[in-house]
């Protein structure tokens, strides 16, 4: 049980950690978007890179902070009818629905590393002016549904820990215990 919990702990601090060294890179889309404003109306301008650029990084923040915004459960649901539901309701629904998450996080893990693997085989480029590589930035779909799967993970078992932990606290489990002395 203490492997378990450090094993939370780790992949916790991890896409904690991967989803603070993202936060820079919002900002640097945004100081990419506005050089090119610049550019583009005060020096008539263009550039050749910026565009590119900042689908990039918003690639690499969109896949890589997966996991650190499931560590926060921050994921969009339908919270019309999941806020209604008790917390012990709620993570009865998780957990039922954690094999649908699976199927879909774990697809994602299997083609977008099909998908890397093969841009990387071949030297992928872009096929623009600038004509950047983009095998790096295809394999960030796969390292974040890996963090994102990780992440699912520990949810599941912390989601199974409070249930088993609510039900070991409830009344009648604390009468079964005292009766049992």
């Amino acid at each position: 049980m203490h492997l378990l919990k450090k094993s939370i702990e780790l992949v916790n601090w991890l896409n904690t950690w991967i989803g603070k060294l993202l936060y820079p890179l919002m900002l640097l889309i945004c100081i990419v978007i506005f050089i090119e404003i610049v550019m583009r109306t005060v020096f008539n301008n263009p550039t050749t890179w910026t565009f590119e650029t900042t689908q990039f990084l918003f690639i690499i923040c969109t896949f890589l902070a997966a996991g650190h915004l499931l560590r926060d459960r921050g994921h969009i649901g339908v919270d019309i009818i999941y806020s209604k539901f008790s917390r012990k309701r709620q993570v009865l629904i998780d957990i039922l629905t954690f094999p649908f998450f699976v199927l879909f996080v774990g697809s994602l893990l299997f083609f977008g590393f099909e998908f890397a693997f093969d841009s990387l085989m071949k030297f992928e480029r872009t096929g623009s002016v600038w004509d950047p590589v983009v095998f790096p930035i295809k394999f960030a779909v796969p390292i974040g549904a890996t963090l994102l799967m990780l992440q699912g993970i520990c949810n599941l078992i912390e989601d199974i820990l409070s249930l088993q932990h609510k039900e070991n606290n409830s009344p009648k489990s604390e009468a079964r215990n005292v009766s049992s002395i």
